[in-house]
């Protein structure tokens, strides 16, 4: 459903470098600010997917099949997530965060399709990756 990778952090005495993202980009690049209680997303797109990840503090990403009602929950804490075209995703945080979005194409409001998606039990908070 999801596909998990490593993100490549640097720490020293200076603060932290975050190779935020490996690669060049063809769709675009978000900023999503995170406040706890006012989840962010609910929704699927037609056509291209999204990577996210988080650049200060952490957050769940939770993904469902709008098809199946299969769902998971991600950390995002040391991982960048891809989410494909046609799973519904949405964010939650229990402090404010930050978090990188990298989209496959431009996303415009007739390729997106609002989907609610249920916030993570503590079960699946606890849940390792």
């Amino acid at each position: 459903m999801i596909r998990l990778e490593a993100v490549e952090r640097h720490s020293d005495v200076r603060g932290a470098l975050i190779k935020a993202w490996p690669a060049a980009v063809a769709g675009e690049v978000y900023a999503v600010e995170l406040r706890p209680g006012h989840p962010r997303g609910h929704h699927w797109h037609r056509h291209g997917g999204e990577w996210f990840m988080a650049l200060h503090g952490s957050a769940w990403l939770v993904v469902e099949d709008p098809k199946t009602g299969d769902r998971r929950v991600v950390r995002l804490e040391t991982h960048r997530a891809y989410v494909p075209a046609g799973i519904a995703h949405a964010l939650y945080c229990d402090a404010p965060a930050l978090i990188l979005a990298v989209a496959d194409v431009h996303h415009d409001d007739e390729d997106t399709v609002r989907h609610a998606v249920q916030a993570p039990s503590a079960a699946e908070r606890s849940a390792p990756c």
